[in-house]
C-alpha cells in the first residue's frame, strides 16, 4: 500500500486509467497502426515483384537472347 502523499511519479510502462483498468490505444492510433501495416505489405509485394521481373530479366540476357525488353506496340 502507498501512502497518500508519495510525491514519486508514477511507473512509465503500466499506464492505468482512473478506474485501474489499464489503458487502451484509441481509434487514431488504431488507424496509424492498419495503415503503417498495410504500407509495409505493399512496399514487400512491390519489392518482390520488382526482384522477380530482375530475375527474369537476367536469366533472359544471360541466355543472349534479343528480345528481352517487351515492346511498346503503341510507337510506330
Amino acid at each position: 500500500m502507498r501512502p497518500a502523499n508519495d510525491n514519486r511519479p508514477g511507473r512509465s510502462g503500466s499506464q492505468r486509467s482512473r478506474d485501474g483498468e489499464p489503458a487502451s490505444l484509441g481509434t487514431p492510433q488504431l488507424a496509424l497502426i492498419a495503415l503503417a501495416a498495410l504500407a509495409l505489405v505493399a512496399g514487400v509485394i512491390w519489392m518482390v515483384d520488382g526482384m522477380q521481373k530482375l530475375s527474369r530479366d537476367e536469366v533472359c540476357f544471360e541466355s543472349h537472347a534479343r528480345n528481352c525488353q517487351p515492346v511498346d506496340k503503341a510507337t510506330p
